[in-house]
Order: C-alpha cells, then structure tokens, then sequence
C-alpha cells in the first residue's frame, strides 16, 4: 500500500512539475508584454503631446495659461503669433545672412511691444517677471560647467 501511493505521488509530481515549469516563463512572458506595451503606449502619448506643444501656436497656448488671457486678448495673440511665424519663415529662407540677426531680434522686439500692447498691466508684469526668470535660467545654464 505504502509502495502504491508513493509509485502515484512520484508519477504524479513528475507529470506536474513539467506543467508548472512550463507556465512560469509564460507567466513571466506575459507580464514582461504587458510592460511592453505599457511603456510603447506612455511613448507614444509623449509623442502626441510633444507634437500638440509645437508649432506656432504652442507658445499662444502656454501665454495664455500663465497671463490667464481673454479671449480678445488670444485672438490678437494669434494674430501676432501668425506674424511672428512668417517673419521668421521670411529669415530663414532669405539670403542675407549678415543681417539675419538683427532682423531676427528686431522680430522678437516687435512680437513683445505688440504683446505689452494687449496685455493688462498686472499680465505685462507677469509676463516681465517670468521673461527675468528665463534670462536668468539660460545664463545660469552657460555659466554653469558641465561635469
């Protein structure tokens, strides 16, 4: 009796663990799919963000979340965006290359009195105080040695 049901339990196991072993790398395998995809799929919604970002409206946006504009105000933002974006279209496709920076700070200059010009006074000294913070941010990161 003994023998029998030890000759079962050894029959038994050899049949099983087989099983089990097989399972395990499935397991694995799935899970590790499963990672996979949900890394391609945070990829993928980084891409579709990065690409809302870009493009010649992608400031508007952002100016229009930190001054908290009008929709008036972001119309003529717009419009001042569209102007911008064809200066700079007419920059780079020109070729006078001695004069391309200065042109292309007159733009910018042009682009921010025409935007004070629309803001209120309490966005101009947003906007200002942020423009301070960038400037200080870039020169801090020329300043600063890599290593």
């Amino acid at each position: 009796m003994f023998r029998k049901a030890l000759t079962i339990a050894i029959v038994t196991a050899s049949l099983v663990t087989p099983a089990l072993a097989q399972r395990t790398p499935a397991a694995g395998q799935k899970q590790r799919l499963q990672q996979q995809q949900t890394k391609r799929q945070k990829l993928e919604k980084r891409k579709v963000q990065t690409r809302r970002q870009k493009g010649p409206d992608a400031g508007g946006r952002k100016l229009q979340r930190q001054l908290n504009l009008t929709e008036g105000q972001t119309e003529q933002l717009r419009s001042l965006l569209a102007t911008r974006q064809q200066e700079i279209e007419r920059l780079r496709t020109g070729n006078d290359k001695k004069g391309r920076k200065a042109d292309a700070q007159a733009a910018r200059d042009q682009f921010q009195s025409g935007l004070r010009a629309i803001l209120t006074p309490e966005q101009a000294a947003i906007f200002d105080q942020k423009g301070r913070r960038e400037k200080e941010q870039v020169e801090r990161r020329i300043l600063t040695p890599k290593g």
